[in-house]
């Protein structure tokens, strides 16, 4: 039933990667020696020094050289097949895909193309397109070294599903740590309170927080300590802030509320003010001293992350930023659920 719905298979699939030899262009001239062009000048001429390069590993003469040919003749798949594969050498994977994808509208069965077009997708880290691609080539090849691409496929779909996992588990861990501490403290409860609003504003004051340590929106570990201090009091004087009924949450919201009364270098001094706690008092002391563990806290977490995996810079700013967020959300709750009282 619906069998006309289905894809028919193709019987007696071939086990070498084959293709349509009807779409890809000849020299004429070839193996004669009367050719009216300059072999400078031809394409297939360009393509055959890029095979050259090829051959002694020189992968950025020979992706220049492929380039110039298919510039030269864009209907060369041949061309745009070894460009790929230049490109993949280079570990330019996006370029490689681009050009595979080339070769592929010329020619839609181009087996070499085909397989390029899923190792590529692959070591761009497109996993589930990658296994598409793959099952796009075993639909006209049985071909193992496909199966076995599909194979790594899945484990490195396993090995990423995991390393979220563990990511995940190392942010909670760090605001679990944090919220264990501020309880034993007696700060907040097991259940730490939050609000929509008041988590939603650290995305605001986090960055401002650097730009105000440093002159501009960057996440160095140099600012780190100082910033998660910051965040810290900024998380408690924007929870008090909140239940005051303020909800401009905007740069020029939490400039004008929390850093103009007293400016930025003194934003601990006004967060114990809205807290009710004078700054030098035996509290504020506890406060200045617990948000200092909380930034050690923070920083050996960085640290010890950045020491396992390597990190290119976005992935250390999210990193930083993640660990400024759970800072600021220990101080939010603390913020939250802090009795009012008259400045000591």
């Amino acid at each position: 039933m619906f069998d006309f719905l289905r894809k028919k298979s193709v019987r007696n699939k071939p086990s070498v990667l084959g293709r349509d030899e009807k779409k890809h262009i000849r020299c004429k001239y070839k193996n004669k020696k009367k050719c009216p062009d300059d072999c400078a000048d031809c394409h297939f001429s360009i393509k055959l020094k890029g095979d050259f390069m090829m051959q002694v590993e020189a992968y950025d003469s020979a992706a220049e050289l492929y380039e110039e040919a298919v510039a030269k003749e864009p209907e060369y798949a041949d061309a745009w097949l070894a460009l790929g594969n230049a490109s993949a050498f280079r570990k330019d994977y996006a370029r490689a895909l681009e050009a595979f994808e080339e070769a592929l509208d010329i020619d839609g069965v181009f087996g070499e193309a085909l397989y390029g077009r899923a190792a590529a997708l692959k070591n761009l880290g497109s996993y589930e397109e990658a296994l598409d691609a793959a099952d796009d080539l075993l639909y006209y090849y049985d071909y193992e070294p496909c199966r076995q691409l599909k194979r790594e496929i899945r484990e490195l779909q396993v090995m990423e599903t995991a390393a979220e996992a563990k990511k995940l588990e190392e942010k909670n861990r760090l605001l679990m740590k944090m919220m264990h501490l501020a309880a034993q403290r007696g700060y907040i409860q097991e259940r730490m309170p939050t609000a929509a609003d008041v988590t939603a504003a650290a995305d605001v004051l986090i960055p401002e927080c650097f730009m105000h340590l440093t002159g501009k929106k960057k996440y160095t570990l140099e600012a780190v300590k100082s910033a998660a201090v910051c965040c810290f009091y900024g998380g408690a004087g924007i929870a008090v802030l909140w239940k005051r009924r303020l909800r401009d949450f905007t740069v020029g919201g939490i400039e004008r509320q929390l850093f103009a009364p007293r400016g930025f270098q003194c934003m601990d001094e006004y967060a114990c003010e809205l807290l009710g706690v004078e700054f030098e008092s035996v509290t504020g002391q506890e406060l200045r001293k617990f948000s200092q563990e909380l930034s050690n806290m923070a920083l050996n977490a960085i640290m010890n992350q950045v020491g396992a995996v390597r990190m290119d810079n976005a992935q250390m700013e999210s990193l930083v930023r993640d660990s400024m967020r759970d800072v600021y959300m220990v101080g939010a709750g603390i913020g939250l659920g802090w009795p009012s009282r008259q400045t000591i």
